[in-house]
């Protein structure tokens, strides 16, 4: 029998940064699509005074979920949380708003949630990398004084740092 494969933290990061990475990207995509179609998916262009406001939300959504996702690529289990609890939350406030908004796109909306409880679910359940484990050569867990992982001490003087 085969066992199955134990994800490892590179695979946590690659998940988790890749769906937060594509929802910075279908947020400039709709986004732009709907303030491109906006008379003729609402009757009517945006007005202008409502214009930056709009343009900082397209933007400001995108940008949020990108540097998630550059965080992502570093520790991957808290930036796809608080990447699924603002996406969660942005679709409650935007319900709440105009309730029939819950149907729009709902497949879409189901696949990210999915990916973002995927991703989670990889982060906890990722073995540390091997390269950078828990437990230096000495066994100690703890970088020596000057940053390095090696297990023994480094003398300044024999490394040209003096």
């Amino acid at each position: 029998m085969v066992e199955p494969k134990i994800p490892t933290m590179a695979d946590a990061r690659k998940q988790a940064s890749s769906v937060l990475f594509a929802i910075a990207i279908l947020q400039l995509i709709c986004g732009g699509i709907l303030i491109i179609a906006a008379p003729q998916i609402v009757g009517a262009p945006i007005p202008e005074e409502e214009l930056p406001l709009v343009l900082a939300e397209w933007f400001g959504i995108a940008i949020v979920f990108g540097l998630l996702g550059v965080w992502a690529l570093a520790t991957p289990l808290p930036p796809v949380i608080i990447g699924l609890l603002l996406y969660v939350g942005m679709m409650i406030a935007t319900t709440v708003a105009n309730p029939e908004s819950i149907k729009n796109g709902i497949i879409v909306k189901i696949a990210i949630i999915v990916g973002l409880i995927l991703a989670i679910k990889t982060c906890l359940n990722a073995k540390p990398d091997e390269s950078n484990g828990s437990r230096d050569a000495d066994g100690s867990g703890a970088d020596d004084w000057d940053g390095r992982s090696s297990g023994k001490r480094h003398n300044p003087e024999q490394d040209g740092y003096s």
